[in-house]
């Protein structure tokens, strides 16, 4: 019981860092054009509006760039007949977090993302599927992608 302790302690000490937010999506925006840094303001784990804000920008499609921070083999994907096994987890423009902010639900028959590493800019296009938390990545089922190159100023 203290060992599930002292592993809840730094848990929950971490996710109650950050400053907390009630930034709303304004009346009358177009969410088909939503950027990431706008998309990062509304649904981000920090805004306690972000349940309110993700059902206006749920299923929007949206064309971001990322940086791969790795590809993985997601087991609960193997039966789906939608999406590939493997994932790709991307770290987004200006945003805080250590790890991951979007996992990349790449389509069923494709295998492209297997050429991606670490370090890798790609640049996709999909809709905003699942809204990420504290512990997990925001979700995209992806349509289209392909590896970019950024120049010094764009790269993050």
């Amino acid at each position: 019981m203290k060992f599930l302790l002292l592993l809840i302690c730094p848990l929950l000490l971490l996710s109650s860092c950050g400053e907390t937010t009630k930034f709303v999506v304004p009346e009358g925006t177009d969410v088909s054009k939503v950027k990431w840094s706008s998309y990062h303001k509304w649904c981000s784990p920090n805004n306690l509006k972000r349940t309110e804000n993700f059902k206006k920008v749920k299923g929007a499609k949206v064309i971001w760039v990322g940086k791969v921070y790795d590809v993985l083999k997601d087991a609960g994907m193997e039966e789906s007949r939608s999406f590939n096994g493997n994932i790709v987890r991307v770290k987004m423009p200006k945003t805080n977090s250590l790890l991951s902010d979007v996992t990349l639900r790449m389509p069923r028959n494709e295998t492209a993302h297997n050429q991606y590493k670490r370090g890798d800019y790609v640049l996709f296009e999909g809709k905003i599927a699942y809204i990420g938390s504290k512990m997990n990545d925001h979700i995209v089922e992806v349509t289209k992608y392909k590896k970019v190159k950024l120049k010094k100023s764009k790269q993050f």
